[in-house]
């Protein structure tokens, strides 16, 4: 397997500092055009890429979506609803090169530390939030930790939820703190 390409070794190919190429690459000032230039095209003939892991370390946007589906795994092939919802939300971030970051959990509790956990981890840059529910703890959650949201559906009663969502936002609209249920 081949090692991938460093800052370390786009530096030394394009003859500058390490800073001036993180400079480069981060669309930074501190670097001339013609530099700036020399190490992008070096950079590309390495085939570098950004590391999200590490942008999302440094406070940069992780570059993906989470959502969290609290129903047992096995109803999805039933429900083709889901099915479609997935591969619509797919479709319109793949447009924006942004990731799903997609998971199936048991409950709603499962769903809120899946939540605290990709938080802490700077995994997702927001998440869409299925089923939202008369009483429902998730939008005060999401507003507590900061991460945005966009909710899929009308609350309902807890029981409701079983019948699915109701309309969907456009996810391209996330930012912002967390909108209430």
């Amino acid at each position: 397997m081949a090692r991938r390409p460093t800052i370390k070794d786009i530096a030394r190919r394009a003859g500058v500092s390490e800073s001036a190429v993180s400079f480069a690459l981060n669309d930074r000032p501190g670097v001339s055009k013609d530099t700036r230039a020399r190490i992008r095209r070096v950079a590309e003939e390495l085939g570098w890429q950004a590391n999200s892991a590490a942008r999302a370390l440094s406070g940069e946007r992780s570059g993906a979506v989470g959502l969290v589906l609290a129903r047992p795994a096995h109803t999805l092939g039933v429900e083709s609803f889901f099915l479609q919802l997935v591969s619509g939300i797919q479709e319109v971030l793949a447009a924006a090169r942004t990731a799903l970051l997609f998971q199936v959990v048991e409950d709603v509790d499962a769903e809120c530390a899946v939540y605290r956990r990709w938080w802490a981890e700077r995994r997702v840059d927001g998440v869409l939030v299925v089923d939202p529910r008369t009483g429902d703890p998730r939008p005060a959650l999401l507003a507590e930790l900061g991460l945005p949201a966009v909710t899929i559906g009308e609350p309902g009663p807890p029981a409701e939820h079983a019948k699915g969502p109701g309309p969907v936002r456009d996810p391209r609209s996330m930012s912002g703190p967390a909108p209430s249920a």
